[in-house]
């Protein structure tokens, strides 16, 4: 049997294995905590599907905003997530590699509500260097909650009409 492409691997991919890729991407040197907060990320930005997508797998996969899914974001890391993503439609309860499965463990947990958010209601996120470095235009106007490990993450600010008490 021919391997899936990229486009038939991430269009059969399960939602919670596609954040669990997804946490591994973009935060498997992190630890724990960090991919957690990764993965509210991802959940925190369902609660406005008019700014990002209503589902968990859309989110991760809505374009130029999760860089292992961007080629252009890092070649190589686009080709190990692919892989890893692989792996986890494959592996069911054969997963080997300790932090694929911990990437895993996180992500159901947060999906579960398991898990509190350290993020403090985050939507955005980038590294603590390029925070304070060189930071894009789009971080002038967001408000800063937390700093896990070595990233930054942030919250679009409210711009809606409170509602009467």
């Amino acid at each position: 049997m021919a391997e899936l492409t990229a486009e038939e691997l991430l269009r059969f991919l399960p939602p919670d294995l596609t954040v669990a890729a997804t946490v591994w991407g973009e935060a498997r040197s992190q630890g724990l905590d960090g991919m957690a907060a990764v993965a509210w990320v991802i959940l925190n930005r369902t609660k406005r599907p008019d700014r990002w997508a209503a589902s968990i797998k859309d989110v991760c996969l809505q374009p130029h905003q999760f860089s292992c899914w961007e080629p252009a974001g890092g070649r190589a890391n686009y080709f190990r997530t692919l892989a890893a993503a692989r792996i986890l439609l494959g592996a069911g309860a054969n997963l080997v590699d300790p932090t694929l499965r911990e990437a895993l463990w996180v992500s159901h947990g947060v999906i579960a509500r398991q898990v509190r958010d350290l993020t403090r209601g985050a939507d955005h996120y980038l590294t603590v260097e390029l925070y304070h470095t060189n930071p894009p235009a789009w971080v002038a106007a967001m408000v800063w909650t937390a700093t896990v490990g070595d990233h930054v993450f942030l919250h679009e600010p409210f711009t809606g009409k409170v509602p009467d008490a």
